[in-house]
């Protein structure tokens, strides 16, 4: 019932977290880019980038637009979604 409904919603998270935590590592190493270059081109720390992609760190709204930036791609491609209709 309800615990069951809570567990697959925070199993459901993690997948998405790990899932985007992947992503954000592959495009950066597929740029070529160290973590001092995604720093310097989006503002954010180091530490950040890392625990976004080896920890568990929630990604806000505005480091994943700064993120896709730096990347050269779509916030969508990063969360692996379509939007547009």
């Amino acid at each position: 019932p309800a615990q069951d409904e809570n567990e697959l919603r925070s199993a459901l998270r993690q997948v998405a977290r790990n899932r985007i935590s992947q992503m954000l590592s592959q495009l950066r190493a597929t740029r070529g880019l160290s973590y001092e270059q995604v720093r310097q081109q989006t503002g954010l720390p180091m530490q950040l980038i890392y625990d976004l992609e080896y920890r568990d760190r929630r990604l806000t709204v505005d480091e994943l637009r700064l993120l896709a930036a730096c990347y050269d791609v779509g916030v969508n491609d990063v969360l692996g979604i379509d939007l547009d209709p």
